[in-house]
């Protein structure tokens, strides 16, 4: 996924429509009523113009405001959404260019803390991201999963913030969306710019989310090497988790591990199971439960109780839960809960993450 070749972040003077941006998030109350009202009536119409997202990608890489940059990723996912059949292949390509080159910058600027993306930032840049997976993977854009994993793979903990964040928000924008909508774009047709209406091309009628899992699927190795990704982010933030400070701005190795947890446990809702039942994943996630991070105990819980919760027929269901060792590893995991809280009882008082993780650990005994 490219660098951006454009400077972010100026000391430029607001214009007009930053201005508006900077009203309409404005929390203060400095701001007069009619006046924030007068700057979100304006920016509706601007994100409401067909053509209004192509303010934002200028806008996005020269703006010093993080609200400047929220809103444009915002309207941005909201064109992707409502737009998308109607751009010309000229502007597809260039949307989908700059949204790469966005992402892999703010892989890149994640361990400096006077230059890291705010959580925010990076939670919508994924969000766009997986829209445009969902209108144009896998004919449009049949790399993207593995631009993706590249990027994890040479970016460092930025790469693997983006991996996780960007698989997340695939699972909630595409692949959990329930959507039924037909896509006249991204899986078979191709051509000019669609806008006006096009008597020549057939809707694909596929929905999105059905697409892309399938399109997973059948790209060789893909959902392999994703399941062994996440678990490499996990193994990571077990091997880290002493002395993690939590600096803001900079990607918390603990915090990454869990969000990897539970993004597994979406994808193991559909992926072959056999590929989160290896013997490095398993061991991985009974290091999970073993940890003194109440988190990630927790989110080790979580992925174990979805596999044995997961639909298969009797027969794998009993080889599965004898290949995860689940009774014993339940039992364990809620006694060693029960005893950290008990510690921390005896120390003066509850935690409340203890006692969310004891939780955790009672729901995966009784699966």
């Amino acid at each position: 996924w490219g660098r951006s070749r454009h400077g972010g972040g100026g000391g430029a003077m607001a214009d007009d429509t930053e201005k508006a941006i900077i009203y309409a998030f404005d929390q203060s109350g400095a701001v007069a009523a009619d006046l924030r009202e007068r700057a979100l009536s304006y920016l509706r119409d601007l994100q409401a113009s067909p053509d209004g997202w192509k303010q934002c990608v200028p806008r996005y890489q020269s703006t010093a405001y993080p609200e400047v940059r929220f809103w444009c990723l915002q309207t941005l996912a909201d064109a992707v959404r409502s737009h998308h059949a109607s751009l010309s292949d000229q502007d597809a390509s260039a949307l989908r260019a700059h949204v790469a080159s966005w992402i892999h910058d703010a892989a890149a600027r994640a361990g400096d803390p006077a230059a890291a993306a705010p959580a925010f930032i990076k939670n919508k840049l994924a969000q766009v991201c997986a829209r445009l997976a969902g209108a144009e993977y896998p004919a449009r854009w049949p790399s993207f999963f593995a631009d993706l994993l590249q990027l994890a793979a040479t970016a460092g903990d930025g790469g693997l913030d983006a991996l996780v964040r960007v698989l997340d928000a695939v699972d909630d924008e595409v692949i959990s969306s329930g959507d039924t909508q037909h896509n006249l774009r991204g899986a078979g047709v191709h051509g000019g710019n669609s806008r006006g209406g096009n008597s020549g091309a057939a809707a694909d009628e596929t929905p999105a989310s059905v697409r892309v899992k399938d399109a997973m699927r059948a790209e060789p190795g893909l959902l392999p090497r994703i399941v062994d990704a996440l678990r490499a982010v996990i193994a990571s933030g077990l091997e880290r988790a002493t002395g993690v400070t939590g600096v803001t701005g900079v990607t918390n190795p603990v915090s990454l591990a869990e969000m990897a947890a539970g993004c597994a446990r979406k994808y193991a809702e559909w992926v072959d199971v056999s590929l989160f039942a290896s013997a490095s994943f398993v061991q991985t996630i009974h290091a999970m439960l073993a940890s003194t991070h109440h988190g990630l105990r927790g989110g080790g819980c979580d992925f174990l109780a979805a596999l044995a919760h997961k639909g298969m027929d009797h027969g794998a269901k009993v080889g599965l839960i004898a290949r995860l060792d689940l009774v014993n590893v339940s039992v364990n995991a809620l006694n060693g809960a029960l005893a950290i809280e008990a510690a921390a009882a005896a120390d003066g008082g509850g935690d409340d993450d203890a006692e969310e993780s004891e939780g955790k650990a009672a729901a995966l005994a009784a699966a």
